[in-house]
Formats: structure tokens, C-alpha cells, sequence
């Protein structure tokens, strides 16, 4: 099963943290299957179940234990989206883009809204900050003048929506 194709009804996240909290739940749920009482038709069936999904949250959280995380199409759009409007809204000389997604969180919503919890790390460009800047055609600075900054933003995302964008920065703290 595929991280991106991996998702549940209320909480998913890809923090390190999570894997603490994943294994002890499954230590837990393992120990009460180990005792022969449960019958295999209802608690058993249920313990393996939030074992496997457990273990399926944990190798998504690991991934290629590289210590780089490797994010979704979808946090990394909502990334590029919300220093998209960080930068239009700010008075900053030149623009940012993201050089990198430190942790994201996704909030899922029924029928169809996602929140996405990030924090980024950012770098200056060389492009001016003026209208209809594309930030895929800007470089950063040279590594010498290079500022960049800790993000941290939260965006909701309503696709298919009537409305005329689909996703709103929530929050936009940049430090």
C-alpha cells in the first residue's frame, strides 16, 4: 500500500512524532490480543486491524529512513500556494519560495475539505516582488546572501468547490 493512497476518516499526520504513539498503541492493542479469551470473529479482527494500519502509518512516517520526508503533490501545492499569497500580501523587496517542508499535517473534514498544517523553510529569490511573479521561473540568492526563514502556515483546501479559489491561508507566520 502506498503512502499517497493511504488515508483515514479524521487524522493523518507524517511527523516524526507519530511514530512513538503509533507503536505504543500497537504494543497495547498486541497485548490484549495475546490473551486467548477474544473471540476471533469481533475484538481480535478489530486489534489486527488497527495493527495493520498502525504498521501502514509507521512505514509512511519512516518512508526510505533517509531523514528526508517526501511529501504528497497535494502539501506541496498547499506549500507553494500559501508563500504564493505570503508574498503578495507582504512588502518584502523580493519574493520566497519554499526550499523545503520541515513537517506537514493533514486534517481531513467530510465530505471534502482538507486542512494542511506546515511548517516550511523558505529562501529569498532573486525576482522582484510584483505582480504575477511566477515562482518556478525564480532562483534563489547565491548562497552568501541567502535569507530565509521558518514558515509556518495553515491552508484549507475545498476542492470542486462554487467558490472562486479553492483553498484560503488560514494561518501565516513567518519568522
Amino acid at each position: 500500500m502506498c503512502c499517497s493512497d493511504f488515508s483515514l476518516d479524521a487524522y493523518w499526520s507524517r511527523e516524526a512524532d507519530t511514530n512513538k504513539l503509533l507503536s505504543a498503541e500497537a504494543a497495547a492493542v498486541a497485548r490484549r490480543t495475546a490473551y486467548p479469551h477474544h473471540d476471533l470473529n469481533g475484538t481480535v479482527m478489530t486489534a489486527l486491524r488497527t495493527i495493520l494500519a498502525a504498521l501502514t502509518m509507521i512505514s509512511c512516517v519512516l518512508g526510505d529512513n533517509s531523514g528526508q520526508y517526501s511529501y504528497g503533490s497535494d502539501v506541496t501545492e498547499a506549500a507553494n500556494f500559501a508563500i504564493d499569497f505570503h508574498n503578495r500580501m507582504s512588502k518584502y523587496a523580493f519574493v520566497y519560495k519554499v526550499i523545503n517542508i520541515l513537517s506537514a499535517t493533514l486534517q481531513i473534514y467530510p465530505p471534502a475539505r482538507v486542512k494542511h498544517i506546515m511548517t516550511v523553510k523558505v529562501g529569498q529569490t532573486v525576482c522582484k516582488n510584483e505582480a504575477n511573479v511566477n515562482l518556478a521561473d525564480c532562483s534563489l540568492q547565491n548562497s552568501l546572501d541567502l535569507k530565509t526563514m521558518i514558515c509556518h502556515f495553515v491552508v484549507l483546501e475545498v476542492p470542486h468547490s462554487a467558490f472562486p479559489t479553492p483553498s484560503y491561508l488560514l494561518v501565516d507566520q513567518c519568522n
